[in-house]
């Protein structure tokens, strides 16, 4: 490839090559600020189209799934020796279709006289890993001073998070190199990074589709389809060959001309905070409250400290909590608050209550936690306390007001995580003189949704705090308060 050519330059013979079906109404262009995308190139050939017109066809054989990647393994020995030592990425679908990619943009690097001479060497994905854009706009790929603008948004603890895990899976693929002599050098003379490990996740993440044969997949050509809630086309997938085909709506083919571009819908109603996570923006399109959440992690709450030293029962009660503990902040299409939080009504039933907490220990440095209620386990149940606290309105009052207690806490303390401080302020000045405008747009939305959220969420737990004042419930002076 030379400097005058674009990576979409390869796609019609590599469409042909791969038998798929593009039809000749479309084209796969760079659209500006929006990166790939498809558009209506000729109309003419759409003159005789029947309902939901056909615009894609990709077969089973190219599409990107586990169990695409366990039929390449069967038949390629240097990657089923790396996936041989690596137990957990054979049973995740996501990690599988990433090691998949990293093996393909390994080969793709590689001068053609030391890559495979014969089996394999024409993998379609292996090309069509080159179409794939550079840079991804989702926050594992920010800079480090975009990344500051998430300070005090629910976005913060999952990014951190979300990275610690990418370096540790990819600590895991080079502990296994060692092991092989072929991978062993490909990352001993750099091939591929970590920074290949965070941008194929970010691929992953932004252009997987979640089909009804295949699971959780990544489909060519396809994949290159922008969203929008007005969208012209749709996808689906035959059950009987595994065959996925784009549509494109016939409502929508009257109103549209040559140029326009051809969207499909990434899923309507989607939080914020995960259409920024996972596809670097966020829909203004959508109603304000729209299906909008925002999802606190109470492990990263740093009031748990301070409640730790007076519940003793409090790192038995954690575990006891399969999940991961969070608070969910819902707005409905009218503006109106509702939350759950179940992890709070373990936090907050105590023995004086009736309930009895135990870590039961087997003699060889591990055991089970255990929780009961008037003498039955109730452990395989812990997650939903609050329906076995229905059948006792009088103890349901008195819990649900420390779990009001405890929102307050929450809720009030991320409110002021999330305003604007000197230290937020500090980091939007040197993004705007550093970073780009599309993420101090999409930040600022971010900001935006989530503080009317917690405002108006905050609202309604006072409003409940109230209620059960009236009801004779002191919420003031309840467990830990």
């Amino acid at each position: 490839m030379n400097g005058h050519e674009s990576p979409l330059d390869i796609l019609p013979d590599w469409c042909v090559r791969h038998r798929v079906g593009v039809h000749a109404a479309i084209k796969a262009v760079d659209i500006a600020g929006r990166g790939n995308g498809w558009i209506i190139s000729g109309k003419e050939a759409l003159s005789n189209a029947s309902d939901n017109t056909a615009l894609l066809h990709i077969p089973r054989e190219v599409i990107l799934s586990a169990e695409y990647v366990v039929d390449y393994a069967s038949g390629n020995d240097r990657f089923r020796r790396l996936l041989e030592g690596l137990p957990k990425f054979q049973s995740e679908p996501r990690l599988l279709i990433l090691l998949f990619l990293l093996s393909q943009l390994v080969h793709h690097r590689l001068p053609e006289q030391v890559n495979e001479s014969k089996e394999g060497q024409h993998e379609p994905w292996r090309q069509y890993i080159s179409v794939q854009p550079s840079d991804v706009p989702v926050p594992t790929m920010w800079s480090d001073v975009e990344v500051s603008l998430l300070k005090g948004t629910s976005l913060e603890f999952t990014l951190a998070a979300k990275l610690v895990l990418l370096a540790k899976e990819f600590e895991l693929i080079t502990v296994r190199a060692q092991e092989t002599g072929f991978w062993q050098e490909m990352l001993s003379e750099k091939r591929v990074s970590l920074r290949d490990w965070i941008w194929l996740d970010a691929l992953f993440r932004s252009r997987s589709f979640e089909l009804p044969l295949s699971g959780p997949s990544m489909v060519p050509c396809v994949d290159l389809a922008n969203h929008s809630h007005e969208n012209a086309a749709y996808f689906e997938q035959d059950i009987e060959t595994g065959t996925v085909t784009m549509l494109l709506r016939n409502d929508k083919f009257s109103t549209m001309s040559v140029g326009d571009e051809v969207t499909i819908s990434y899923g309507r109603d989607k939080p914020a905070a995960e259409m920024l996570f996972n596809y670097g923006f966020i829909d203004v399109s959508q109603p304000p409250f729209g299906g909008q959440r925002l999802v606190l992690s109470l492990d990263d709450i740093s009031l748990w400290e301070d409640w730790a030293r007076k519940d003793p029962f409090l790192t038995v009660k954690r575990e006891l909590f399969s999940d991961a503990p969070m608070l969910c902040l819902d707005m409905d299409h009218a503006g109106a608050a509702r939350w759950t939080c179940p992890f709070a009504y373990i936090v907050c039933v105590q023995q004086e209550d009736g309930f009895g907490f135990e870590r039961m220990e087997d003699g060889h440095g591990t055991g089970r936690c255990t929780m009961s209620w008037q003498g039955k386990d109730i452990s395989r149940m812990a997650g939903m306390l609050d329906l076995w606290l229905n059948t006792r309105e009088e103890l349901r009052n008195v819990i649900q007001g420390r779990v009001v207690a405890i929102l307050l806490c929450v809720v009030t303390h991320q409110l002021k995580r999330l305003r604007y401080n000197g230290e937020v302020q500090v980091a939007v000045e040197e993004a705007e003189e550093r970073g780009r405008a599309s993420v101090l747009r999409s930040v600022k939305q971010l900001r935006e949704v989530e503080l009317a959220i917690l405002e108006r969420s905050l609202r309604a737990i006072v409003a409940e705090k109230e209620k059960l004042l009236q009801d004779g419930v002191d919420v003031k002076t309840i467990y830990w308060h």
